[in-house]
């Protein structure tokens, strides 16, 4: 078959904070065992990821708040969208 070309595939930004991101730079997702490129994610400089590190630390005292019966509880919300999601991710990967 013929190969995609950056402009044929998906580009993914960055989520942090809560917010997708697009860093301007890009890098290829290339399948392993032929090269195929099947995707573009937009790659961190240093800056963002201080952001995604400021922006987990704020989860998880977010976390750390929550009992134990609510963490459960968002945990098993988390498990039925990937569930429902699971085709998507796989296509993804």
């Amino acid at each position: 078959g013929k190969m995609a070309t950056a402009a044929q595939v998906d580009r993914h930004p960055l989520f942090i904070g809560g917010e997708w991101v697009e860093s301007g730079r890009l890098f290829d997702v290339r399948l392993p065992f032929d090269g195929t490129l099947v995707a573009q994610v937009h790659e961190a400089d240093e800056a963002l990821l201080e952001r995604a590190i400021a922006a987990a630390r704020e989860g998880a005292a977010a976390m750390a708040q929550l009992t134990n019966f609510e963490r459960a509880e968002l945990l098993m919300r988390v498990h039925d969208i990937v569930k429902r999601d699971l085709a998507e991710y796989g296509r993804l990967i």
